[in-house]
């Protein structure tokens, strides 16, 4: 897939979770795409260091636009992002944004964090 149908992709993808008339991105609709039910993805949010659900939601959609950019494929930068460690870390990449640590997997991802680092193990409980 190109650089531009990626963008493309992506902007669809933002489109399809946000509400159309105030932008907004809606749990319901994220969970689906994340592949989680609605009550998961809101606990994970309750149990987050984010203070409001902005916050949170734009913590997962920054670090789903670096993977998606990464590997070209918004279906394995969802699987990356629920399923994923960078190694040697031992949590998801999904548990490190649920802890507050966007800024931190965005930093490992855009820096020397290459997806040979990143493993793709059973998921942590």
């Amino acid at each position: 897939m190109s650089r531009f149908e990626t963008s493309i992709e992506f902007l669809t993808f933002i489109a399809d979770v946000s509400d159309p008339g105030t932008g907004m991105i809606l749990p319901d609709r994220l969970a689906t795409r994340l592949g989680v039910s609605v009550s998961e993805l809101e606990e994970q949010w309750r149990a987050s260091c984010y203070c409001d659900w902005a916050a949170f939601a734009d913590g997962v959609l920054s670090v789903l636009d670096v993977l998606q950019d990464r590997t070209h494929s918004l279906k394995a930068a969802v699987q990356l992002y629920r399923r994923g460690r960078i190694l040697p870390d031992c949590e998801t990449i999904e548990r490190r944004v649920v802890r507050g640590m966007a800024s931190q997997v965005l930093r490992d991802l855009r820096g020397d964090a290459s997806l040979e680092r990143i493993s793709l193990g059973q998921k942590a409980s």
